[in-house]
């Protein structure tokens, strides 16, 4: 005989229609371990309901709201902890593959030449740009940085103005919860 269907419904009540609580009551009259099975469920549900709410220690909620802001700190660091992993181990397995796929496909001596003529190309890329800055700045007229300490300041001012009516705002009416 099949139990299952039956244990179903002795834990769950609620959700059987009639004909089934026939079925149910019947089958309970011939099955001892389906009726020792309901009794035990019913003592159960008659302790739960019976048992009286017991109250926390004093400090009870200090004591979790400081350990649960531990414990998200905690979290958080090793959430870190692990993303660096993560993070680094990738870099490093992506960065030994290029080198790996370097030195299979090409010859020391290239590697060396490649090396070098790019070093002295960023080197000579550098002293042209500040070649080209100072000329640069060499030929600005006199009151150019003055022009230039206004505008920064006048734009300073105006943000600075929008962050405090900003904070102002917030800080009047609140966040709007959503």
């Amino acid at each position: 005989m099949d139990h299952q269907p039956f244990e179903d419904w002795i834990l769950d009540e609620s959700s059987i229609n009639q004909e089934q609580k026939e079925s149910l009551s019947e089958h309970l009259n011939q099955c001892t371990n389906c009726a020792q099975l309901s009794y035990s469920w019913k003592k159960v549900e008659s302790e739960l309901i019976s048992a009286r709410m017991v109250s926390p220690n004093p400090g009870f909620v200090n004591r979790f709201q400081s350990n649960l802001i531990a414990r998200k700190a905690e979290a958080y660091q090793t959430q870190s902890i692990k993303s660096l992993l993560i993070i680094g181990s990738s870099i490093l397995f992506v960065m030994g593959s290029l080198i790996t796929w370097l030195f299979l496909t090409k010859t020391p001596g290239e590697i060396i030449v490649k090396s070098v003529t790019m070093f002295t190309g960023v080197t000579e890329a550098y002293i042209n740009l500040r070649y080209i800055v100072l000329n640069f700045f060499s030929s600005v007229p006199p009151y150019l940085p003055y022009v230039f300490l206004i505008f920064t300041i006048g734009w300073g001012l105006i943000l600075l103005l929008i962050w405090g009516l900003t904070i102002w705002r917030f800080s009047r009416k609140g966040l709007e919860q959503k």
